[in-house]
């Protein structure tokens, strides 16, 4: 118990001098700005990975992964709506919009995915990696998204029409998954620690770690 106490302060405090140096307005040399925001980044990663496994006693688990992958992606977000913003005064930020945000799809699909099963191959000394039927429903909206992301280049333009093209797509998965049926999840360490605490208080923890989680990376972006 005392050792799962230390992975939640340290978690904590992986965040807390960052968020010092944000609200404080305080700064330092890049490589030590590095350092610190990326040990915060790390913190809030786990903090996030522990809320995201007690979430899955109250919903399913497709919809607490979606919520994860929502805030995890918010440093993504935050430099792109950047570019987006200034795009406005100089085009030239259009671009950069476009391929930043293409290429961490790139990125994702090409290299994590392959790095992921290559884990998995080396762990386990196996060559195929069984999906179970009830993430057929993720596999098969990003496959949605994808076939319609490959139309963009062919229009030469991102617009509004495509917006609400992508939002209705993850709008349907997300209802989708909401409705899954929710299976009690194996916890272990902090998660377990959390889930153990009464219904009440552990989801209002569990909603409070989404949050500050949250707040860490996108402040930290």
């Amino acid at each position: 118990m005392n050792v799962v106490r230390l992975w939640f302060v340290s978690a904590f405090a992986f965040c807390v001098p960052a968020m010092l140096f944000v609200t404080r307005g305080i700064h330092a040399s890049s490589a030590v700005e590095a350092v610190l925001f990326g040990l915060a980044i790390l913190g809030a990663a786990f903090i996030l990975s522990w809320a995201a496994e007690v979430a899955q006693m109250d919903i399913s688990q497709g919809l607490a992964v979606a919520i994860l992958a929502l805030i995890a992606v918010l440093p993504e977000y935050a430099v792109d709506l950047y570019f987006a913003w200034r795009a406005a005064e100089d085009p030239q930020y259009g671009h950069y919009a476009a391929a930043n945000m293409t290429g961490a799809n790139r990125l994702l699909v090409g290299f994590g995915w392959p790095v992921v099963f290559l884990v998995f191959a080396w762990r386990f000394k196996k060559r195929h990696l069984a999906i179970e039927s009830s993430h057929r429903t993720e596999i098969g909206f990003l496959g949605i998204a994808t076939l319609y992301s490959f139309i963009l280049p062919f229009k030469h333009s991102i617009s509004l029409m495509d917006t609400a093209i992508f939002f209705a797509i993850f709008a349907v998965y997300a209802w989708k998954v909401a409705r899954a049926e929710v299976h009690e999840p194996e916890l272990v360490g902090p998660s377990k620690l959390i889930g153990a605490l009464p219904r009440n208080t552990r989801r209002s923890v569990t909603l409070a770690l989404f949050v500050i989680a949250a707040l860490v990376i996108f402040n930290s972006a």
